[in-house]
């Protein structure tokens, strides 16, 4: 429950390039499940702290894969949040493994050259 609203929780983790980072940064936002309205996001980076950010901020939660991007097969993803049946999607130098199963955005795991996102946490 958030802002009095059922929620569905979605956190991801961010690592930097060969993973040399102690511990990551996450973003986590909490969407009311009645109304798939972003109710509140929250970004924690370790050593800092935690800052709560407005849904307006983050409320275009949709990944649309770019022009240029290609559909390069369909592939069985597991991170910590689950196991995703993904469309492996390609596109400047990056590779996001894309799932309807994971809401709000859909991403489970990215890969760019600067370093990799995972999805962790998806639930109440």
């Amino acid at each position: 429950m958030r802002g009095g609203a059922e929620c569905l929780r979605v956190t991801y983790e961010y690592e930097g390039a060969g993973g040399q980072q102690a511990a990551s940064p996450s973003v986590t936002a909490w969407i009311n499940v009645a109304t798939g309205e972003t109710v509140e996001v929250q970004i924690c980076i370790p050593g800092v702290g935690c800052q709560a950010a407005s849904p307006q901020q983050y409320s275009q939660y949709e990944y649309v894969p770019p022009q240029t991007s290609s559909v390069v097969g369909v592939e069985t993803v597991t991170v910590p949040a689950g196991t995703f049946s993904c469309y492996k999607i390609v596109y400047q130098g990056a590779t996001v493994w894309w799932s309807p199963d994971a809401p709000p955005l859909g991403v489970v795991k990215a890969v760019y050259p600067q370093g990799e996102m995972i999805l962790v946490a998806l639930g109440p």
